[in-house]
């Protein structure tokens, strides 16, 4: 086992000096200390190698998986002020593509957390919202987040 010196970029601004075998994949930094398995998705991670003589710190970013609740899509835009949703606290925002103005609100890590937003959407006239999801900002489908977030069992 090597020893590799972990930054913890953002969190504490200290260096940590452990036995560590680290292997990185496009989704996330898996990491080896011991006999411990960490994945980490919320933090940037730099590794540097000490003990190979690389003095070159390699940063990994963890994917990002965001759900939000869509309450419609139309042909023909909308002023976003004149969309009112009364009962719901949160402000209503727009992305505009494939030939639809599509019309959104909330932003969670979790999806039962934008699953919850979307049943009180429903209760308060918006019978059509349905939940979607994005990785990195490109919009997924949920089975893909979910696969992503290692939750599709």
């Amino acid at each position: 086992m090597k020893n590799t010196n972990l930054f913890f970029a953002g969190l504490i601004g200290c260096t940590l000096t452990l036995p560590v075998f680290a292997h990185a994949s496009k989704d996330t930094l898996h990491t080896f200390i011991g006999s411990a398995y960490v994945v980490n998705k919320d933090a940037k991670i730099v590794v540097t190698p000490a003990d190979m003589g690389d003095n070159t710190s390699r940063t990994y970013e963890p994917v990002k998986i965001l759900y939000r609740v869509q309450i419609m899509a139309l042909k023909k835009a909308i002023p976003l002020e004149t969309v009112k949703v009364d009962g719901v606290d949160g402000e209503v925002y727009s992305l505009e593509g494939e030939g639809y103005t599509r019309y959104y609100m909330g932003e969670f890590k979790d999806l039962k957390s934008a699953n919850d937003f979307k049943e009180k959407l429903k209760k308060n006239g918006f019978e059509d919202a349905c939940i979607v999801a994005y990785k990195n900002g490109d919009r997924i489908t949920i089975k893909e987040s979910l696969a992503v977030l290692g939750e599709d069992k």
